[in-house]
């Protein structure tokens, strides 16, 4: 079983003075939803997708399962070691971290498309998710743990913590293409570090506080949103571009103490529009 450290429902009540109310029948929709699900709890031991033992057929704690889930249709949650090798999944969703612990690995020979893929759904454990291979969820959320992505992730939608998160900690030294937008939502505990690779998105949207510790890759975007209590903090060869002239309004924030960078930060606007901001070098301080 692979094991490593890393250095990131709407409910609607109503209430009214009305007699209690039978419990309702499931909906045609809902049925087939308990259908398709799969609960993965490592029953056998061995924490391998592909063993049927380690499945529940349901939510949770359901009927052992005789089968492993793989249709397009399956909606899997999963609260235990998992390791995905040598597979390549397509589903509709994958949640993990409910009522225990949870760990995931996805090896370097091993994709995953579907519609969403969160990790570590409560705040009250600990969560894992490291990847290797190939993501290519619509929506990619870590909601809560430790995510180190060293493989590819290619989504929609990329969002690092939200409101509700505990702990989030994200670790990149991979790729990452986000279609639409990379979202960032923490607590000043929250921390995402990135030492090589890259991240691309049309859009960055940071909400919150924390720190995004680039030490190496490059981060590019066609424009961003910070917040006032966002920290950046550039070192080695890290590299921030936006593909857009905003020069003053990173200086600004280099003036506020929110940007930084070791001996200082450079920014400059090249021949193509772009506003690009990295570390100083040696002979360029003064």
């Amino acid at each position: 079983m692979y094991k490593k450290c890393f250095k990131f429902v709407g409910l609607s009540l109503m209430f009214g003075l009305m007699a209690p109310i039978a419990a309702k029948e499931l909906s045609v929709e809902q049925l087939e939803q308990e259908k398709v699900s799969y609960t993965f709890l490592n029953d056998a031991g061995d924490s391998l997708w592909s063993t049927p033992g380690n499945w529940r057929k349901g939510k949770f704690k359901a009927k052992k399962s005789t089968e492993i889930p793989g249709s397009e249709e399956d909606l899997l949650f999963t609260g235990a070691d998992l390791e995905i090798v040598d597979k390549q999944l397509k589903f509709k969703s994958l949640t993990t971290g409910f009522h225990r612990d949870s760990s995931v690995f996805v090896d370097q020979s091993s994709s995953i498309k579907a519609n969403n893929i969160m990790v570590g759904f409560v705040g009250n454990k600990k969560h894992s998710f490291n990847n290797k291979g190939k993501l290519e969820p619509t929506i990619f959320t870590l909601k809560n743990g430790v995510c180190n992505n060293e493989g590819k992730i290619f989504a929609d939608n990329v969002t690092i913590g939200r409101k509700d998160s505990k702990v989030v900690e994200f670790n990149n030294s991979g790729h990452i293409t986000a279609k639409k937008i990379f979202a960032v939502n923490m607590n000043e505990s929250g921390k995402i570090t990135m030492t090589g690779g890259s991240v691309v998105a049309p859009q960055l949207r940071v909400a919150g506080s924390g720190l995004l510790s680039l030490e190496g890759g490059k981060m590019t975007f066609d424009k961003f949103v910070l917040s006032d209590d966002f920290r950046i903090k550039l070192s080695g060869s890290a590299k921030i571009v936006i593909r857009n002239k905003v020069k003053s309004v990173l200086y600004k924030k280099i003036q506020q103490g929110k940007i930084s960078g070791e001996g200082g930060v450079t920014i400059i606007d090249n021949k193509n529009g772009y506003t690009i901001a990295n570390v100083k070098k040696e002979e360029s301080k003064i």
